[in-house]
């Protein structure tokens, strides 16, 4: 895959996860009005988002940044739902729920990312919550009611278990989708310079390696063609039995021609006349010349 059509692709899946991104902002003012109902808060975050993700989408899109920064921000999202609801513990949820999405980068730096975030939000917060921190009248709270860090352990370890699943599984993705995009382009150059001895360098997959042994088999299936086409056929037909008509365009085709042999007792002289015609063409090697000129 060259760089224009790595470029396309990106600005494909940058599209994707934009939109997704851009969802999440109705999320969060929906939140708003159930549970502790903060509506006030649940707006402005929805805002924030909003002017977030459009101002990357427009600066970052067609880069490797953009996924990054749109896995902090989908990270930034869970952290505002789960406060927006106090720390209600079904909230931590959407973290588990929306890194899978990156996982169409087929690519580890965006998991990274989405991971590190959650680990600093739940430290930070957790730690904060503790100390009773507050913005203004609200308290911060990423756990629902009185909770130790062992509880935030546990969710990053969790969460670290996914990311290094999600990770693994990238891993698989691009490497299948590698070895489709090389077997593309290899059909493409077969179909257009009509040459079958291309053969992909180091196949590394089974699919890689199958599609090789499929241009090995073509190619000496098409020598084998040209083989005989280069040969003439000489048919001989002994009796009655033989289909004529078979013989006779099958000796048409191989540019021969076809005998008869009524009796065996015709075999030898027949068979005779027809080795002494092989051996003593009428002509060889004819040349065509056009000597004639348009005047």
């Amino acid at each position: 895959m060259n760089s224009n059509q790595t470029t396309t692709l990106l600005k494909k899946h940058d599209s994707y996860i934009y939109k997704i991104l851009m969802l999440q902002a109705p999320l969060l003012f929906i939140s708003g009005f159930f549970g502790a109902k903060m509506q006030m808060f649940s707006t402005i975050a929805a805002i924030i988002i909003l002017v977030l993700v459009q101002l990357s989408y427009s600066l970052l899109k067609g880069t490797e940044l953009f996924a990054i920064v749109g896995a902090v921000i989908m990270m930034t999202v869970s952290a505002l739902l789960i406060q927006s609801q106090m720390g209600m513990i079904e909230m931590h949820f959407h973290i588990f729920a929306s890194i899978v999405v990156f996982l169409i980068y087929q690519d580890w730096k965006p998991i990274i990312a989405a991971l590190l975030t959650t680990a600093v939000y739940h430290v930070g917060f957790m730690y904060l919550q503790m100390q009773g921190a507050q913005i203004g009248d609200m308290p911060i709270m990423a756990f629902e009611g009185h909770h130790t860090m062992w509880i935030m352990i546990v969710h990053c370890i969790f969460a670290i278990c996914q990311s290094g699943l999600l990770i693994y599984m990238a891993s698989l993705m691009k490497g299948e989708s590698s070895s489709n995009q090389n077997i593309a382009s290899a059909i493409e150059s077969v179909s257009k310079d009509n040459d079958l001895s291309i053969r992909l360098a180091n196949p590394k997959s089974n699919a890689e390696q199958s599609f090789n042994q499929l241009l090995d088999k073509l190619a000496s299936i098409f020598t084998d063609y040209q083989n005989i086409a280069n040969k003439r056929l000489f048919t001989v037909g002994l009796g009655t039995a033989p289909n004529r008509y078979f013989m006779k365009r099958a000796a048409e085709a191989g540019r021969g021609s076809y005998q008869f042999i009524g009796s065996h007792k015709q075999l030898v002289p027949e068979m005779n006349k027809l080795f002494h015609k092989l051996d003593n063409p009428q002509l060889t090697d004819i040349q065509y010349f056009n000597t004639i000129t348009n005047n």
